[in-house]
């Protein structure tokens, strides 16, 4: 029996040095029962990449809204919410794996600098879906970029079946995606999802 869950995660940053910058907006699923975690974090002043804010979309004027939560509240919640998981076991460091696109290298990294008793909660391995797509590629002979592009369409299609409201680099929709993604790639049968059709070969519209 399985005896660990895996945690869709997705962050919104406002760059890409989890030293020099900070985490925006977090969004986590869990994939034992897609139970969703959101936040908006809360920041009176901060460092700003702007290729970064460009691609979020994220409103700078707005980051001390009232409606969002200081970090250290974030903290605190999203570690509540991991402790809930089914499979969370005290002291155990496999339970709770992190899957994402460079999850390890990226989004990780800012939840070790900037949310400290979450992370403590995260296995220290984690499952990068890049990795996934590699190793299907390798499996069907088929380019990197092909079965990329058709398990994203896959992703796309499963978080607008879940948060239609939202869209692409809004932390929630994107961890959804990330689970939709990661669905396609380890189910080996034929997956056929709007106009998407996977059937081992070159991904293709039909």
């Amino acid at each position: 029996m399985r005896d660990f869950d895996i945690i869709s995660l997705d962050l919104e940053t406002s760059g890409t040095d989890e030293e020099e910058t900070t985490i925006l907006s977090i969004g986590c699923v869990r994939l034992s029962d897609l139970q969703p975690f959101y936040a908006d974090i809360r920041h009176k002043s901060l460092t700003v990449v702007p290729e970064a804010m460009r691609v979020n979309g994220i409103d700078i004027t707005k980051v001390d809204g009232p409606t969002r939560q200081p970090l250290s509240k974030v903290d605190e919640a999203v570690r509540a919410w991991l402790r809930s998981d089914e499979f969370y076991q005290e002291g155990k460091t496999y339970t709770l794996v992190p899957m994402g696109m460079n999850v390890g290298t990226f989004d990780m990294e800012f939840v070790r600098e900037h949310l400290p008793k979450s992370a403590a909660l995260f296995g220290y391995r984690s499952m990068d879906l890049n990795s996934m797509i590699f190793a299907e590629a390798v499996r069907t002979n088929v380019p990197f970029k092909h079965v990329k592009r058709a398990a994203k369409m896959i992703g796309t299609s499963y978080a607008h079946a879940h948060v239609p409201n939202l869209g692409p680099h809004h932390a929630l929709w994107d961890a959804y995606s990330n689970i939709g993604v990661f669905h396609y790639l380890e189910d080996a049968k034929a997956n056929t999802v709007g106009e998407v059709v996977w059937e081992g070969g070159k991904p293709s519209n039909v």
